[in-house]
């Protein structure tokens, strides 16, 4: 029913610029959730899952299914986006891979999951790059002047990579790493053939920004901040759910019906899409704003970055959609011209998300301390949740 779905769908909307392919795409990432929570929780595959070894892979890979089915049916993409989604997974399903080990042969020792995140933090980006369909910049003339760019400002790179072969044409760069020696550049094929040479030194001076600026280590601590929310969020969760019904809490406690554990993981999928989409999106956002002001701080103009941004708009025709997690192409060059011609408005704005940002953990902080006076068991719900 779903794939059938998806390939009517196909059929009918050819151009997935449009408000209307937008409002699909959303409306099938929200049946991907009920289709999972009715799979896991209705049709028992939850406890199929607990019998098998590494039960969590196995509840992350069937809900892939379901995403990389809308993404490559929809936005006619091939394997190599399977490879890029895998690549991105691939440290996240090494570090629950780790974790399951060690429970299943009850090997506990003190600072084990830290061991772990520190091997994977390490050896993480080499493992992407390796997952991903990428190939090394053979163009040695582009090579020399980024490389160059990147000498003059400090920065290391250990390679230069360009993605390609993912269906689709799609426009990015990024670094992958968060050590000197161990960090990557790429760029997507696309891009590179799009832009001219100050056009992809905008670019580069963008991704500079990002390690400048520690956005790699910030966005790490947030997604790493996903459990504790979980937790806080579910602790107050069933204290409103046992104020509005005296009963709820033998209800969710009940591990003879479906109910109590469809109400906990759909409670926790959600909890799980609103934080990134709402508050992990919106620091992603401001993120991407303090490159680009970095970008335009270090070239000393902004239109090298805005010339970039026009032409990926044109040719994707996404110039005027607002975007979630990195703004709206249209409003990162309105940003840029306002910050050029007014830089102590900009800055203001910068300093207000780094004071958000700080209270925001100093919040869940309060909450996990709240929650862990009346609920020993807290570590080891939160180990289960990661």
């Amino acid at each position: 029913f779903f794939y059938f779905s998806i390939k009517k769908i196909e059929l009918r909307i050819p151009f997935w610029s449009s408000k209307k392919a937008v409002f699909v795409q959303r409306f099938f990432i929200f049946l991907i959730f009920i289709f999972y929570i009715l799979d896991l929780y209705v049709f028992g595959l939850k406890k199929v899952f607990e019998r098998l070894l590494f039960p969590c892979v196995f509840a992350i890979f069937w809900f892939l299914h379901y995403y990389i089915l809308v993404r490559i049916s929809l936005f006619k993409l091939n394997t190599g986006y399977i490879k890029i989604i895998l690549g991105m997974l691939f440290p996240f399903l090494i570090l629950v891979l780790f974790e399951e080990v060690l429970t299943f042969f009850k090997i506990e020792f003190s600072g084990d999951f830290i061991l772990i995140l520190g091997f994977i933090i390490i050896a993480g980006p080499s493992l992407m790059v390796k997952v991903w369909p990428m190939e090394e910049l053979k163009d040695q003339d582009l090579k020399e002047l980024i490389e160059d760019f990147l000498r003059k400002q400090g920065i290391k790179m250990k390679k230069i990579y360009v993605l390609s072969g993912a269906g689709r044409k799609i426009y990015t760069a990024g670094v992958i790493g968060f050590f000197p020696n161990l960090r990557y550049l790429f760029f997507s094929k696309s891009l590179l053939e799009l832009l001219d040479a100050d056009e992809i030194l905008g670019v580069t001076a963008h991704e500079i920004g990002h390690i400048k600026k520690k956005h790699a280590f910030l966005l790490f601590l947030l997604l790493f901040n996903l459990p504790l929310f979980l937790i806080s969020s579910f602790f107050f969760f069933l204290l409103g759910g046992s104020y509005v019904h005296p009963e709820f809490l033998k209800i969710i406690g009940d591990t003879k019906s479906w109910l109590g554990d469809g109400i906990i993981g759909g409670f926790l999928i959600i909890a799980s899409f609103v934080y990134i989409r709402y508050i992990f999106a919106y620091f992603l956002r401001q993120f991407e704003r303090e490159a680009d002001l970095y970008s335009l701080k270090m070239l000393s103009t902004p239109y090298p970055i805005i010339k970039a941004l026009l032409k990926i708009g044109k040719e994707t025709g996404q110039l005027y959609q607002k975007s979630w997690h990195h703004y709206g192409i249209l409003e990162r060059v309105n940003f840029l011209i306002d910050a050029f011609n007014n830089p102590v408005s900009s800055q203001r704005k910068l300093k207000r998300t780094k004071i958000l940002l700080f209270l925001w953990f100093v919040f869940n902080g309060i909450s996990v301390l709240i929650i862990a006076k009346y609920i020993p068991s807290v570590i080891k719900l939160f180990k289960y949740l990661i």
